[in-house]
């Protein structure tokens, strides 16, 4: 996998923002998934599941100063931001390949992309949406506290505005109405994570 220099700056930014906050040394791979998950609309609930001990008690208490903000995200899964295609435009097998056979990925990716009908008849987002990783990062992406439908759009390669955007920000709420999945949810957050860090 061929990630580019602003991927690589933004995880090892990452790993040393979350080794200030925590007394724990984390992986790459963990600690991406941290900043990921604390960026979530269920990042407590996230946090509370996945992580054990000391990890979780000085997570919960530096939520903020840990999440990956929409600058980075963007810059880091982006598909076409800065022009350099981020982690979620390349194709991993085995970070994605659990996901393929998840019943409620496969129904939450259908919601989505009905959502993005319009945008997914534009032949490079089209492209895009066939990765099961540009899939489970547009999840991802959907989920997060800040600028949802910026990051999502620069996962997929953008979103036509208009009707897919108020399509998109409908099921944003409903997704947090009903309550996000937290087992689907850790799932996906790991596969994001491994598309950068392995």
């Amino acid at each position: 996998m061929q990630v580019s220099s602003l991927v690589t700056d933004g995880l090892t930014d990452t790993r040393q923002r979350v080794a200030q906050l925590l007394s724990i040394k984390l992986s790459d791979h963990k600690a991406l998934y941290l900043s990921l998950a604390t960026g979530s609309h269920a990042g407590r609930d996230i946090v509370d599941f996945s992580c054990g001990g000391g990890v979780r008690i000085e997570a919960l208490a530096n939520l903020e100063k840990i999440m990956l903000n929409d600058d980075e995200f963007c810059v880091m899964f982006g598909a076409t931001e800065l022009g350099h295609g981020g982690a979620a435009s390349h194709s991993v097998p085995r970070a994605t390949a659990a996901l393929a056979g998840n019943a409620e990925f496969v129904k939450l990716s259908a919601r989505l992309e009905a959502a993005l009908a319009t945008t997914l008849c534009e032949p490079q987002q089209k492209a895009n949406w066939k990765r099961d990783g540009v899939r489970a990062t547009a999840l991802v992406a959907l989920t997060r506290t800040g600028d949802a439908i910026r990051c999502l759009s620069a996962v997929v390669g953008g979103i036509v505005p208009g009707v897919d955007m108020r399509r998109v920000d409908d099921l944003k709420s409903s997704l947090e109405d009903e309550g996000l999945d937290v087992m689907l949810h850790t799932q996906l957050l790991e596969t994001v994570s491994g598309l950068v860090a392995s």
